[in-house]
């Protein structure tokens, strides 16, 4: 059984533990978009009074994406940011463990009483990407995913992410569709199926980094570039383990600075630094600087072999871009760009308030 570890609030400071190798930018078109997004998302919140909760969620991924995809362009920027609302609203759906509103009850039984439920739903809905035809109903015809709240909110997202990708190049945007679509399947059924119980340290280190969500949010870069890879500059060496460096970066700063939330608030044995002090006896400190540790070693191997592969293949320079951004802000966003992780009795001294 987990254990709520004790602590001293500001005990620890951040900027001693980790920095990105360069500095993160917002988009210069955030505040146009975050105002489209949030009228759009709101009505589809009424069904249960928006709770203040979900809003302060919607506000925070808003943000999040501005700093994620500084380079997008508006028309871009407003699809990925949909599908990251809509994302995290379904992760904060899915932590309500004693829902009150009858619109979401049956979505969270289903959740909770099927632990592949997101994954199945996933599929369906985004496999729907690589279909043929468009997206028009979709839900309709499936049993999984018509059970969604959010139902209609999640099929306007697909129908936004094949036009806009259909008009860039609808080959290369197949072959993106379908690796989008099996990483965010993954991730949804491993999000509600781990029971880290009986998991030795490196075990619950590896099932985080696949549940994090960083690694669709890594592949969601070609679509707010608006320009798609093909399926041999993708697979190849270079680019496979920049993105795996990025999606460790993100999932272990976001280890260290959730911390808190996650051991408090959320479901017990959720977190790789509460692993480490129950594991192998470290204190807080010690499986903080240890998580740093591994992402500051994967932030310099990204450095070089970015490096190497603008000298190699001068055509991915956007792509390349494009994650080294996404890893400054993965740092910068959690610190500065978000009240989700701050509070009065945080350990590390930048999140008190």
């Amino acid at each position: 059984m987990s254990r709520v570890p004790s602590w001293i609030p500001g005990s620890i400071k951040l900027s001693e533990l980790y920095s990105p190798s360069g500095l993160a930018q917002v988009s210069p078109v955030a505040d146009e978009v975050s105002v489209e997004v949030r009228s759009w998302i709101l009505p589809h919140l009424e069904p249960i009074g928006a709770p203040e909760r979900l809003i302060r969620t919607v506000d925070e991924t808003l943000l999040m994406c501005a700093y994620v995809y500084p380079g997008a362009t508006k028309e871009a920027l407003r699809i990925v940011t949909i599908f990251n609302v809509l994302q995290f609203l379904q992760d904060d759906l899915y932590d309500l463990s004693d829902p009150s509103a009858p619109a979401i009850s049956q979505e969270i039984a289903s959740i909770h009483s099927s632990p592949d439920f997101l994954g199945r739903a996933m599929l369906e809905l985004y496999g729907s990407l690589c279909a043929d035809g468009g997206g028009e109903g979709y839900l309709d015809s499936t049993e999984t995913a018509g059970k969604m709240f959010l139902g209609s909110a999640f099929e306007h997202c697909v129908r936004e992410i094949r036009d806009y990708g259909n008009r860039c190049d609808p080959m290369l945007f197949k072959e993106w569709a379908e690796v989008f679509a099996k990483s965010l399947t993954r991730f949804a059924s491993a999000h509600c199926s781990v029971d880290f119980s009986n998991m030795h340290v490196n075990g619950i280190a590896n099932m985080l980094i696949d549940r994090n969500g960083m690694d669709h949010t890594v592949h969601l870069v070609e679509l707010a570039n608006g320009s798609f890879l093909t399926a041999e500059s993708r697979s190849s060496p270079p680019l496979v383990s920049m993105r795996t460096h990025v999606n460790a970066i993100g999932s272990y700063l976001n280890q260290i600075i959730s911390f808190e939330k996650e051991v408090t608030s959320e479901r017990p044995g959720n977190n790789l630094l509460e692993a480490l002090m129950t594991h192998e006896g470290m204190t807080l400190r010690e499986a903080a600087e240890h998580v740093a540790l591994l992402a500051v070693n994967h932030r310099d191997e990204f450095d070089q072999l970015a490096e190497r592969a603008l000298a190699r293949n001068p055509e991915v320079a956007l792509y390349v871009e494009g994650l080294r951004l996404m890893a400054n802000a993965c740092w910068t966003w959690q610190l500065k760009g978000t009240t989700r992780y701050t509070s009065m009795s945080s350990p590390f001294a930048e999140l008190l308030g």
